[in-house]
C-alpha cells in the first residue's frame, strides 16, 4: 500500500525562480517560498514566524511560468515532499524539498494583502503520467 505524501503551501517567493536544465534535457524551476507560521507565546498572544521551503517544479512550459515567479509573488504550491541525503566533508546532510505538481499564482508582489479576489494569472500542472517519470 502506498502512503499519503501530499503537501499544499501558500507563501511568497524569497527570490526570483531559477530555471535549470538537467542532463536529460528536462527543465526544472527551482524557487524558495516563505510561509508564515503562528505560535502561542507564554503570555497567550500569538506570534508569527517564517518557515522556508525549497520547491522544484518539473514542467514543459518553464519559460512561460518563470517570468511570473519573481521575488515577493504570492503562490500556491501543491505536490509532495522529497527527502534526500548526502555526505559533505565527512558529515551526513539531509533536506526535504517540495516537488510541485501544481503552481498557481495567487497575486503579484505588489498585492501585499493576504486576500486577493482576482483570478490567477498563470497556472501550471504536471499531468500524472509525466509526474511518474520525474528524473531523480
Amino acid at each position: 500500500m502506498r502512503n499519503i505524501n501530499n503537501v499544499t503551501l501558500s507563501g511568497r517567493l524569497v527570490r526570483d525562480a531559477e530555471m535549470t536544465v538537467l542532463q536529460s534535457g528536462d527543465q526544472v524551476l527551482n524557487f524558495n517560498i516563505c510561509v508564515n507560521g503562528s505560535k502561542r507565546t507564554k503570555e497567550g498572544a500569538y506570534e508569527d514566524y517564517p518557515m522556508y521551503f525549497n520547491v522544484k517544479h518539473f514542467v514543459k512550459n518553464v519559460l512561460s511560468l518563470n517570468q511570473y515567479l519573481l521575488k515577493g509573488t504570492l503562490v500556491c504550491v501543491s505536490g509532495e515532499l522529497y527527502w534526500s541525503q548526502w555526505e559533505k566533508d565527512g558529515q551526513k546532510r539531509q533536506k526535504v524539498d517540495v516537488i510541485a505538481r501544481q503552481v498557481q499564482l495567487c497575486g503579484s508582489k505588489r498585492d501585499n494583502t493576504a486576500e486577493n479576489d482576482t483570478p490567477a494569472q498563470a497556472e501550471s500542472s504536471v499531468p500524472e503520467e509525466e509526474y511518474d517519470s520525474i528524473p531523480f
